[in-house]
């Protein structure tokens, strides 16, 4: 119910309810699901076909560019990701953690030993959906969430024409390009938008 306040009561008439109550409203009115439990997963198969990225074959590669063997398509990865991967333990008994994927050239980037390269300061993000109706000119700071059920992270937002530049207060672990960072005031939903780059 973030920013719900916001929100013309006439257009979204459930926008002022939190869950709980709409769930409530909707066994009242025996609609059968309404006790379903919550889904945040998606079916891999028709997100590639959404996508437009089907299941192309690429590298995988470790820092120095030695190519360790293949994948099915890098959007089934994500940074940190350890399981999986099909190249086995690399002789030093330290695991292969994917670093980062390099969309252009369709390469999953792998590493060993400690994740640390996993942590990054800041990031891009485009194709702001700014959900208060305020689309911000200068620097603020706020609190950002880059996956669901992660704390508010506080950052410094910085507008740079129709993308923001976002610096963490703290390192955080495995920011992926293609996911949502997502901005609040307090309880308010400021808005957000797809991650383009990790810096």
């Amino acid at each position: 119910a973030r920013g719900a306040d916001r929100y013309n009561s006439e257009l979204v008439p459930t926008a002022g309810m939190f869950k709980t109550d709409r769930r409530l409203e909707a066994g009242r009115r025996g609609v059968r699901v309404f006790a379903r439990p919550d889904s945040q997963d998606f079916y891999a198969g028709d997100y590639a076909e959404l996508r437009g990225v089907g299941d192309r074959e690429g590298d995988i590669v470790d820092t120095d560019g030695r190519v360790l063997g293949r994948h099915r398509g890098y959007w089934r990865f994500t940074p940190g990701q350890r399981k999986g991967l099909g190249i086995g333990g690399g002789g030093n008994g330290s695991p292969w953690f994917v670093l980062e994927k390099d969309l252009e050239g369709n390469r999953l980037i792998v590493s060993q030993g400690e994740d640390s390269a996993l942590f990054k300061s800041a990031l891009y993000a485009s194709g702001m959906n700014w959900i208060s109706g305020e689309i911000p000119e200068k620097p603020f700071e706020c609190a950002v969430k880059i996956r669901y059920r992660q704390d508010d992270q506080t950052a410094r937002v910085t507008p740079q024409g129709d993308t923001l530049r976002i610096d963490f207060e703290e390192p955080q672990r495995a920011v992926s390009p293609g996911q949502y960072a997502v901005l609040y005031d307090g309880e308010i939903c400021l808005g957000g938008g797809v991650i383009d780059k990790v810096v």
